[in-house]
């Protein structure tokens, strides 16, 4: 292919320098693959330059999300309202499925402290019971919650079953890795009704045997 004439070289040049410097060089090659100048019955015009230059730019940048992702992100970032339309346009879709660090939906909904999201996910009979798991590390969504000092979050998963004594891999509940005081506190206090009612649970019991 022959070279450009310098005149629409320069008026190319001149134009992306001041405007769009880093689709210069996108431009150039765009151009200069399009046809000799000799054989162009009319030089090409800066717009039609421009739009094969952005349409390739698209095409380079464009990236395809995954479902996973893009349901991560809602629980994330959105609302509840977000999730429940994402969840009824992709009705095969797992629910609980999870990162290959084992965060599944609550551990996202946890960690990003959206109480919006963890009540709708909540709803779901499927992931209500999914409460519990845990994550590489052994870490519950209640782990994360207490963890992020997110009192709400804490509260809702406490009210929904979440295990306050559960151990991960280095032996620590959710109330050891946390650090609010207001949330110590809340958890200390589920603790210790746990226990009575454990006490009377297996008083009860031992009383039952007997009779």
């Amino acid at each position: 292919n022959e070279l450009l004439s310098p005149p629409l070289n320069n008026y190319i040049d001149s134009y992306y320098a001041n405007n769009f410097a880093n689709q210069t060089r996108d431009l150039k090659i765009v151009v200069a693959a399009a046809s000799p100048i000799s054989t162009l019955a009319s030089p090409p015009t800066l717009k039609s330059c421009l739009k094969r230059t952005k349409t390739a730019e698209k095409e380079r940048t464009s990236i395809s999300f995954e479902p996973r992702s893009i349901f991560f992100e809602k629980v994330s970032a959105g609302t509840s309202e977000e999730v429940d339309e994402f969840i009824e346009e992709n009705p095969e879709f797992n629910l609980r499925c999870c990162m290959v660090t084992g965060l599944n939906a609550l551990h996202h909904a946890a960690i990003s402290s959206n109480v919006s999201t963890l009540r709708g996910l909540l709803r779901h009979a499927e992931l209500a019971t999914f409460i519990n798991e845990i994550d590489q590390a052994g870490w519950t969504p209640l782990h994360y919650a207490a963890n992020a000092d997110s009192l709400d979050i804490v509260q809702i998963l406490v009210e929904n079953g979440a295990n306050i004594d559960y151990r991960d891999e280095e032996n620590k509940r959710p109330i050891d890795v946390a650090e609010d005081d207001t949330i110590i506190a809340y958890l200390t206090r589920a603790l210790q009704i746990k226990l009575s009612v454990d006490k009377v649970v297996c008083l009860h019991a031992w009383t039952a045997k007997d009779t």
